[in-house]
């Protein structure tokens, strides 16, 4: 699918297993001896929103812009150097730039009815005046990969408004990701000139307290160059990983440093159910059997026997 500068179009993916879409930005220059830059696109103003059709019921996936579904996804890789920091990705000669760009939801098996409609909307001024706009375009596709889905990633954004000086959040179960966005923030404030003071966790598996300059120290233990941890400026990734249930979430700012439109939290849900797990765990196992076939081990009887129960597993809870 390709968009263009003003456009709103939808992209419609079924029967396909997918680990997110890619857009990819062709951009012609006004002056033909200039290079574009990443610089030359304002990725807040391409809105992107996803909503999955299963079982005659829509979940609504995600409703952010660019820079925020890129932080999300990719905190923690090379990818979030494509924002603000960093060197120049992609292909540029004078004349054009060609830059990729990104954005996950896990592993998602589309069988049969199951879709996912995007709808991308690229809003005036994403180029700037350095781009020939007209001629200019995203295009959008499915980014097509091989593996197992075990939940539905569902991304919700928490606004906050001006002068707040505290939010008290119940996020409930299945939470895989909990992130303090900071709008365009690529260097570490100095100490209390952050918007976020403290932060407290308490859910099944964790009960921490921390305050901002606790949370920046940790980050240094998660990436191995320094450089790299300052890069994500007051961007904080609060939890990544283990699912957590019954979470609670309070945050302390410094209300001064909280403007308009700058800051949200973004948490990631991960849905699922008793015969979307029977399926990945049936999935799983045949993936092994066949594996072994394809070495040349021979299955004994038992494990044929396994292998049918496996079709028959998701056979049956595919069509429920």
């Amino acid at each position: 699918m390709d968009i263009r500068q003003g456009e709103i179009r939808t992209l419609t993916a079924k029967d396909v297993t997918l680990q997110g879409f890619v857009a990819q930005a062709y951009m012609n220059s006004v002056a033909p001896l200039y290079a574009p830059q990443k610089t030359d696109m304002d990725l807040t103003k391409m809105i992107v929103r996803a909503i999955l059709t299963r079982g005659g019921k829509e979940t609504k996936l995600f409703n952010l812009n660019m820079v925020e579904l890129v932080t999300i996804s990719h905190y923690y890789n090379a990818r979030f150097n494509m924002l603000d920091s960093g060197s120049s990705i992609g292909i540029t000669t004078a004349g054009r730039g060609i830059f990729p760009y990104r954005f996950g939801l896990g592993t998602m098996n589309l069988k049969g009815a199951d879709k996912i409609e995007l709808e991308v909307e690229l809003k005036e001024g994403f180029f700037t005046a350095n781009v020939e706009e007209t001629s200019s375009y995203l295009r959008i596709e499915p980014f097509k990969a091989i593996g197992v889905e075990y939940s539905t990633p569902e991304i919700t954004a928490y606004g906050l408004e001006p002068n707040i000086e505290q939010s008290r959040l119940s996020l409930g179960n299945g939470i895989s990701k909990i992130l303090f966005y900071a709008k365009g923030s690529v260097a570490v404030p100095i100490d209390g000139d952050q918007a976020l003071a403290s932060i407290a966790l308490r859910c099944d598996k964790i009960n921490r307290s921390e305050k901002f300059v606790d949370l920046v120290n940790r980050r240094f233990d998660e990436f191995n160059v320094d450089v790299n941890a300052n890069s994500r400026g007051e961007n904080i990734m609060i939890h990544s990983g283990q699912m957590l249930n019954n979470v609670e979430l309070d945050l302390d700012y410094l209300p001064a440093k909280i403007t308009v439109s700058k800051y949200k939290v973004l948490v990631v849900r991960e849905l699922t159910n008793a015969a979307q797990l029977a399926v990945a765990e049936a999935t799983t196992n045949e993936h092994a059997y066949e594996n072994a076939v394809a070495m040349g081990v021979q299955l004994t009887g038992a494990q044929v026997a396994d292998y049918s129960k496996n079709n028959a597993i998701k056979a049956a809870n595919l069509t429920a």
